[in-house]
C-alpha cells in the first residue's frame, strides 16, 4: 500500500494503492502484486480509511494503446499528486508483466510507464498519455533491458523555467537489476518528459560520496541495491540554502536471494542543475515492527504549525500505512555542514 494526499494536507483526502492479490513472498525476488487505486478519506486525526475505487476516464483506451505485446497489466500503483490552482494532476505506475513469467526486469517486453491523469478533483479525472514510457536499452555488457519509470518526486520550477523532477528507474549491471533515481526534464505537468540520467545509482554511491563516509565500512549499504525518491522537503521545514533536502527510499543488497531492508534516508538536491550533491551514509530511521519494508510515500507539514515537525507517511511491508513524526532539528543535525548554509 501507499498513500498520497491532496495539497499535502492532513485534513484532506488522497489516493491509496490497495493490493488485491499476491504471488510469492515480499522478501524474495519474483513476487508479483496486483493492485488498484482507491480514494483515501480522512477519518480522524492522522487516520484515513479506504473509500471507493478511483475512477479515471479513458483508462482502457490508454492501456490498450501502450501495452507491450505478450504482457499482462497488473494494476495501477504508487500514486503521487501535484495540486494545482485548477485541480489536480496525479501520477502513477502503469506496470506490464511478461505473460507466463514472474518479474524479469531485463526482458525487452516488460514495460513500466509513469502514467498521468488530471481533473478539477479526484472525482473527475481523465487519463492522459504517460509522461514517461519504457525505453529499450542496451548496457555496456551488450544486454538489453527495458528501462522503466515510476515513483514521482516532484521538483519546483527552477530558474530556467522548467522542472528537474526525480523518478525511480533502473539499470542492469553484471546481472544485477539496480533501482536508480533518475532526473527527468519537464516543461509542464503534461508529458512527454525527457529522461536525462541516473543521479543516484546504488552501484556507484560508495565511491561517489566516499568523502562523507568517514571511514565507516557500512556507509551506503542501506541503499546499495535499490533507490527510489519520495519528496523534497519544503524550505519552511528545513532550509539548507542553495539545495533542497529530499527523502528517498533505499534497500540494501540481497543476501542468499533474500531482499535487504527498505528504509528512508536523506539527500541534497540542486533543482537548477538536476544534481544530487550528497546522500546520507546511513538511513534516517528503521521500524523494528516492519519485516522488510519501510517505504516513505509522502511528507506532510501541518498548516499553522511552528514548522518544527512534520509527518512522513510510509507503507510497511506493502500491507499498511504508518505516520512518523520527523523533527527539523534532527534533519539539520544530519546534513553536511560544508554544503549547507
Amino acid at each position: 500500500m501507499a498513500l498520497a494526499l491532496v495539497s499535502r494536507d492532513m485534513n484532506t483526502g488522497g489516493i491509496m494503492r490497495v493490493i488485491k492479490s499476491r504471488e510469492g513472498d515480499i522478501a524474495i525476488p519474483g513476487f508479483v502484486d496486483t493492485s488498484q487505486l482507491y480514494i483515501a478519506n480522512h477519518d480522524y486525526e492522522d487516520h484515513w480509511k479506504i473509500g471507493m475505487p478511483l475512477k479515471i476516464k479513458d483508462t482502457n483506451e490508454i492501456l490498450e494503446a501502450i501495452q507491450p505485446e505478450g504482457s499482462r497489466f497488473i494494476g495501477l500503483e504508487d500514486p503521487d499528486i501535484i495540486d494545482t490552482k485548477s485541480g489536480v494532476d496525479i501520477y502513477f505506475t502503469i506496470p506490464f508483466l511478461s505473460t507466463g513469467s514472474v518479474f524479469v526486469p531485463n526482458k525487452p517486453d516488460y514495460g513500466v510507464f509513469l502514467g498521468h491523469a488530471s481533473g478539477n478533483s479526484l472525482d473527475n479525472l481523465v487519463m492522459k498519455q504517460p509522461v514517461l514510457s519504457s525505453i529499450l536499452t542496451t548496457n555496456t555488457e551488450g544486454q538489453q533491458f527495458s528501462r522503466g519509470f515510476k515513483e514521482l518526486c516532484p521538483s519546483p520550477m527552477n530558474s530556467h523555467g522548467f522542472s528537474y523532477h526525480l523518478v525511480e528507474s533502473h539499470d542492469l549491471i553484471d546481472g544485477i537489476d539496480y533501482s536508480t533515481i533518475a532526473v527527468v526534464r519537464a516543461t509542464s505537468n503534461d508529458g512527454p518528459w525527457e529522461f536525462i540520467a541516473d543521479v543516484i545509482h546504488p552501484a556507484l554511491l560508495a565511491e561517489k560520496y566516499k568523502d562523507f563516509s568517514k571511514g565507516d565500512p557500512s556507509a551506503y549499504n542501506w541503499c546499495g541495491e535499490h533507490a527510489s525518491p519520495c519528496r523534497l522537503l519544503p524550505s519552511t521545514f528545513v532550509d539548507s540554502g542553495r539545495y533542497m533536502v529530499g527523502i528517498m527510499n533505499g534497500r540494501s543488497p540481497k543476501t542468499q536471494n533474500i531482499y535487504g531492508r527498505f528504509l528512508p534516508g536523506l539527500f541534497l538536491y540542486d533543482i537548477n542543475r538536476g544534481e544530487v550533491v550528497w546522500v546520507d551514509p546511513q538511513p534516517l530511521f528503521d521500524d523494528p515492527g516492519a519485516r522488510t519494508i519501510v517505504f516513505a510515500s509522502d511528507f506532510i507539514l501541518p498548516a499553522g504549525s511552528d514548522n518544527s515537525s512534520g509527518t512522513l507517511l510510509a507503507h510497511i511491508d506493502d500491507s499498511r500505512v504508518y505516520s512518523y513524526e520527523i523533527m527539523s532539528e534532527v534533519i539539520y543535525g544530519r546534513l553536511p555542514k560544508e554544503l549547507v548554509s
